[in-house]
């Protein structure tokens, strides 16, 4: 009689161990399901959501000639309706295979910040798409501040930037980014003709 109830009590926690796994790895399939549609969703959501700040970026930016001569130009950057989004920008060569950035000047102190970083990271805007650029390496980009865009992109006010074309050795492309996602997204260009080309 003991040993007809030790069986019995092996038998049933052998099934009951049995259904705790099956149990187990329903759930692991049903979470594993879970997590690569939502991460699914997360991707389109966030692709969406990157084109749609861009497409904002690209029709609330202005960048125009403040003033130019023989040996410098100082453009101008304005957003037409306020909010706080930040932005960077470059100076590289037509190109777009050489760092120019030493030929840029910041007139207005305490509302940028030079910084390096992998060039795997700018997309340059080509016809509506973008596309990685050809450099290789790291280049330099000047980021705004939080005092950059508190005085001036959200008080509308247009931002101040000059290069001396006297030290281009080529053409120039000027390039301001959106940056959204740690990464830098071009919205506007301006070709810079150099004195010596």
């Amino acid at each position: 009689m003991h040993k007809y109830h030790s069986v019995k009590r092996v038998i049933g926690q052998s099934d009951l161990i049995g259904v705790i796994i099956l149990i187990g790895a329903v759930l692991v399939i049903g979470v594993t399901f879970a997590s690569v549609t939502l991460t699914n969703v997360l991707s389109f959501t966030s692709i969406n959501q990157v084109k749609t700040i861009l497409m904002e970026d690209q029709s609330t930016l202005v960048l125009y000639v403040e003033r130019e001569n023989q040996t410098h130009v100082c453009l101008g950057l304005l957003r037409t309706l306020p909010d706080y989004r930040l932005y960077g920008f470059g100076l590289l060569s037509e190109d777009l295979k050489q760092d120019l950035s030493s030929a840029i000047i910041t007139p207005i102190p305490g509302v940028f910040r030079l910084e390096s970083t992998d060039s795997n990271r700018v997309y340059r805007l080509y016809q509506g798409e973008y596309y990685s650029i050809p450099i290789k390496g790291r280049i330099n980009v000047y980021l705004l501040t939080d005092q950059g865009v508190r005085e001036y992109i959200l008080k509308q006010k247009p931002l101040l930037i000059c290069i001396d074309k006297t030290i281009l050795e080529t053409n120039g492309y000027f390039m301001v980014f959106s940056f959204v996602n740690n990464e830098l997204y071009e919205v506007r260009g301006w070709y810079v003709t150099s004195q010596k080309a």
